[in-house]
């Protein structure tokens, strides 16, 4: 019987610890994952700022490139 009760100690012991250390471990996957966000969250808007420039851009240059074609085509057609 003192084995049984023994065996019983020592498996709800390791489920205890077992359960203290995965709930650790995630607590610092979640709070490192947060400091991880503010860190690089900054760079992430330059960079999406840059990439709107530039599609601004390439929309400059798609009307120009329209109106060249508009123009040629008129130009044919005439």
């Amino acid at each position: 019987m003192k084995d049984q009760l023994s065996l019983m100690e020592s498996g709800v012991n390791l489920l205890i610890n077992g359960m203290t250390v995965v709930f650790f471990f995630l607590c610092i996957l979640i709070l490192s994952t947060y400091l991880l966000k503010i860190i690089i969250a900054p760079s992430l808007r330059r960079a999406a700022n840059v990439i709107d420039v530039k599609n601004s851009l390439d929309k400059e240059e798609n009307l120009n490139h329209k109106k060249i074609i508009k123009d040629v085509i008129e130009n044919i057609r005439s």
